[in-house]
């Protein structure tokens, strides 16, 4: 049998823009899609420094590994 996946730290961004948002992580080349405002949105932490560059998104908790 395949060995389990290795885990994944992410962590958690909230959305505070009028309306919806799509970002694609740099790293992992995941799209991260954020409905409207107050929407919460689990990031790879790999994709963390593009995600907190954007004024409209703030990280909430801590990081978790998945």
């Amino acid at each position: 049998p395949l060995p389990p996946p290795s885990p994944t730290t992410r962590v958690a961004f909230e959305y505070a823009g009028p309306t919806g948002l799509t970002v694609v992580g740099p790293v992992t080349g995941l799209r991260y899609r954020f409905d409207g405002p107050g929407s919460l949105v689990d990031v790879d932490v790999r994709d963390r420094i593009l995600l907190a560059s954007i004024r409209q998104l703030r990280q909430v908790g801590s990081p978790k590994t998945t």
